[in-house]
């Protein structure tokens, strides 16, 4: 089951991408769907990003809706628009993330309802 949106903006990050996909796909929490957008790298950062959606379709979505620089505010306005599932987490092509990031990001958000309700 689909548990959280991961959003990627990407713009020219080709020497930094890699290591943050990585360390996503490394995550103890697998309930995980990475959408990532990007925005008119003229670098291999598109490259990466498609080869890794091929390799990986269930998990990773590459988004081509409205191609071109629209910057991080509107890059990320747009892949929030994609989101699906109940929580979501934005990323940077430069973060590397600690293992258990999204588990213990999860764990903080459903306290945080049981406590201030939902909505």
């Amino acid at each position: 089951m689909r548990t959280v949106d991961i959003l990627l903006s990407t713009h020219n990050g080709s020497s930094f991408l890699q290591d943050q996909l990585n360390s996503i796909f490394k995550q103890s929490n697998t309930t995980w769907h990475l959408i990532a957008r990007d925005d008119g790298s003229n670098d291999k950062t598109l490259a990466i990003l498609n080869e890794v959606g091929e390799n990986f379709p269930d998990l990773v979505e590459i988004t081509q809706t409205m191609t071109g620089c629209l910057g991080p505010a509107g890059s990320f306005s747009l892949l929030l628009s994609c989101a699906q599932a109940p929580y979501m987490m934005l990323c940077d092509q430069d973060d590397v993330w600690l293992p258990d990031k999204i588990e213990k990001t999860l764990s903080a958000m459903r306290a945080a309802e049981e406590r201030f309700g939902v909505n």
